[in-house]
């Protein structure tokens, strides 16, 4: 099928696993119709910045959620907002941890993440559970963290930091057979 990827890992050769991939499926046919291809919608963004609230009486603490458009999978520049989303997002110690955590204590932290399996326009999120007193602030300040990229260029040891993140996060994928088939299985899932 189109859609199907086979992932070998091991001493064969790309030869090798096509003959035998050949030799087992070469003439397999199947009667079944395929289901038909739907069309996804592009995504819309509205203009401008939208806030929504959704209270809950006597909750101590909210969860801000920032979401702006990011290039999917194929388009170009996707690398650079998943590094972009790294920066802000998921380095534990990022500038907006050093304000709405660190310098302020809002927060327990930030996490965020582009969604890297949608074509087309898709989007970064960053997200971090905040003192429900200080939600306001909590959410300037995460604004503020987004908007400081075009003022304040990212610096070297921003950079440093999260490559020295991914290095071990890809070390640690391979430290077992077992996670990097989970990785493997679940990128071929997607």
């Amino acid at each position: 099928p189109d859609g199907l990827t086979f992932y070998s890992v091991g001493a064969p050769s790309v030869g090798e696993v096509a003959a035998a991939l050949e030799q087992s499926f070469g003439d397999w046919r199947s009667a079944t119709v395929p289901m038909p291809q739907r069309q996804r919608p592009s995504a819309a963004f509205v203009p401008g910045q939208r806030v929504v609230l959704v209270p809950k009486p006597g909750a101590s603490q909210s969860v801000v959620l920032i979401a702006t458009s990011a290039p999917g999978t194929d388009l170009p520049g996707q690398p650079e907002a998943i590094a972009v989303s790294r920066l802000l997002g998921d380095d534990f110690i990022s500038r907006i941890n050093a304000v709405i955590r660190e310098a302020k204590g809002y927060s327990y932290g930030t996490s965020g993440e582009v969604i890297d399996t949608v074509r087309g326009v898709s989007y970064m999120t960053i997200a971090a559970p905040v003192e429900r007193d200080h939600t306001g602030d909590a959410l300037a300040d995460m604004l503020a963290g987004y908007a400081s990229l075009a003022s304040e260029p990212v610096r070297p040891d921003e950079v440093n930091r999260t490559v020295t993140d991914t290095l071990a996060m890809i070390a640690g994928t391979a430290e077992t057979a077992s996670t990097l088939f989970d990785a493997v299985r679940e990128q071929a899932g997607i």
